[in-house]
């Protein structure tokens, strides 16, 4: 982290943490803070008032008890500000501000109740959103996006809420499908077949079982780069009796008028500067295909050939999820046993159509959940060889973030 005492104008909300932080608490904090860091929203507003970014911070609860000699250096002060020192006297204090902070107790239906809701009302009715988890690694990000078959997170929740919500509204046929960016065609009968059979092959796979004889494999395995995306051997009722435990969802009413929706979902990794679909396989010991960027008609960057899977419910659409999963690239490193070892984005895209029989127009909106890789310390990883190499590319594609966050302040 630069020296944000010298110049903290340059903070973004991508920097990571102070490397003093071992912990929270309330703590009082004796007199005034020395700096103050806005990560709030108001530092995101345009000239209409609309904030181009929410950031909040999310606290995860430590997994060990402090000495009784020594302090917590972070304090909640509020519902969006925290303060963290080193603990020494003579050192400042610094006050960061986010737009929420969430206390090590919030759990994950609290936060997406409070956080994720409304935004998922936004997508639903037409809005595109992105949502992405940032942190060190082992912070908790992939616990905030994906959960567990025990206590699910963002993408189930949003999942079933949208699912819900569209119900009746779902059209039994891919026969409308998004492209690009903003555009869309109409399918024929032989396209619609292509469809049908890329989606049923990856329904009738997405719990590999060659994988998932894998998880059980020891730690110097997956080192050796196994792709692999859990430690759970899933099945279909396991998939069923999660839903389940979020099936109290709130449910929303659209007022659309006479339509149909159709929804599409694709999944891809960022690994090592290059762009993969994690929706194709490859043969053993074939290199998969890099995708590239490319830009639409009106500008807009999309990945080109990116696959997108029709889909008909929540459990399809994680069934997906978990099919990608199988291909992410994951390794152990000196803080976490499973480190993402690339960002990865699972992308909804929902089409809403009118006068089915005679299309004029649709409206197309996208809801994205970013996880991406945590950024990491050599000295505290130990990483060396090809997890070297890809903790240099981690910190690279963060540091870039980070200049897009500047730009956007």
């Amino acid at each position: 982290m630069n020296d944000s005492r010298e110049n903290h104008s340059t903070g973004s909300y991508v920097e990571p943490r102070v490397p003093s932080i071992t912990g929270f608490g309330q703590r009082k904090i004796n007199g005034k803070p020395k700096i103050v860091l806005n990560y709030s929203l108001e530092k995101c507003n345009d000239n209409s008032g609309t904030p181009k970014i929410d950031v909040c911070l999310r606290l995860k609860p430590r997994t060990f008890s402090i000495p009784s000699n020594e302090v917590d250096t972070l304090t909640i002060l509020s519902d969006n500000t925290v303060a963290c020192s080193s603990g020494n006297a003579r050192e400042d204090v610094i006050e960061y501000m986010f737009s929420s902070v969430f206390g090590p107790e919030v759990d994950q239906k609290k936060f997406f109740d409070t956080w994720i809701y409304d935004k998922v009302l936004r997508f639903l009715n037409g809005n595109n959103e992105l949502l992405f988890a940032y942190g060190t690694t082992n912070a908790g990000k992939t616990y905030t996006i994906h959960g567990n078959l025990n206590d699910p997170g963002i993408i189930p929740r949003t999942l079933l809420l949208v699912f819900n919500t569209l119900n009746n509204k779902l059209m039994a046929q891919c026969k409308y499908k998004p492209d690009k960016v903003i555009a869309a065609h109409i399918l024929d009968e032989n396209l619609i077949k292509v469809e049908e059979s890329f989606r049923n092959n990856i329904l009738n796979n997405w719990c590999n079982e060659k994988i998932q004889e894998g998880l059980k494999s020891s730690v110097s395995q997956i080192d050796e780069g196994q792709t692999i995306h859990s430690m759970d051997h899933l099945t279909n009722n396991d998939i069923t009796k999660m839903f389940d435990l979020i099936k109290d969802v709130d449910n929303v009413t659209l007022d659309h008028g006479d339509v149909f929706y159709t929804v599409w979902v694709s999944y891809s990794e960022i690994y090592n500067e290059s762009i993969y679909d994690l929706l194709v396989t490859c043969l053993p010991k074939q290199k998969r295909t890099p995708l590239k960027l490319s830009l639409d008609q009106d500008k807009n960057v999309y990945v080109r050939d990116l696959s997108h899977v029709f889909v008909r419910s929540a459990e399809e659409a994680y069934k997906v999820l978990t099919f990608g999963k199988n291909n992410l690239k994951i390794a152990s490193n000196n803080l976490n046993k499973c480190s993402s070892r690339s960002h990865c984005i699972f992308t909804m895209k929902l089409m809403r159509v009118e006068n089915v029989e005679n299309p004029k127009t649709a409206v197309i909106s996208s809801i994205s959940f970013c996880d991406l890789a945590g950024s990491e310390r050599l000295k505290k990883t130990l990483n060396i060889g090809d997890r070297l190499v890809e903790s240099k590319n981690i910190n690279t594609s963060l540091l870039v973030l980070n200049k897009c966050f500047s730009v956007l302040r």
